[in-house]
């Protein structure tokens, strides 16, 4: 289920709206973002520069909604702050602002033509390698709590192996 947050700025009363299944991990990450100067709300990164982040506040408004709810409310509370001057956003919100909204087949199509024939240099691949070979072990208490945390995620997959005929695929 989505809920619908808001980030407040305290000193001009502006605010940025935006949806999401895990609201706790979603400040976090703007937080993230806004503290390393990388945000893509360019106008919420600017007042976050200016003011700091002493004046802005993390809101949640609503909780369990359904996808098509939380679209609609977004949507809705977006429009009204934009008519108010009150608003960071510039998408209108919505499905059609996330990123992994589906393409037209013509632009899939574009998509594909211009990455045909790109061939990967031996140098970006030997720093892919070198990368996988520096990351750090995962603790076997680690791994304990994350299979922990996946047994009430329902997978498909979750206890079940690959064929031989599949492994050699």
């Amino acid at each position: 289920m989505n809920s619908i947050y808001m980030i407040i700025n305290l000193k001009n009363d502006k605010r940025y709206i935006g949806q999401t299944t895990s609201p706790t991990r979603r400040w976090c990450v703007h937080k993230c973002y806004l503290r390393n100067n990388k945000h893509h709300c360019d106008y919420l990164q600017n007042a976050w520069n200016k003011y700091t982040e002493l004046y802005f506040k993390f809101v949640i408004l609503e909780t369990d909604l359904t996808n098509e709810e939380a679209d609609q409310r977004e949507i809705e509370l977006i429009q009204d702050l934009k008519e108010q001057g009150l608003c960071y956003n510039s998408a209108n919100g919505g499905v059609s602002k996330k990123s992994g909204s589906p393409c037209s087949d013509e632009t899939k199509k574009k998509i594909s033509q211009s990455e045909k024939g790109k061939v990967v240099s031996e140098e970006t691949r030997q720093k892919l390698r070198d990368s996988w070979k520096n990351r750090a072990p995962i603790s076997e208490e680690t791994r304990t709590k994350m299979s922990e945390a996946r047994k009430g995620v329902k997978n498909h997959f979750y206890g079940k192996t690959h064929t031989e005929e599949a492994k050699k695929k």
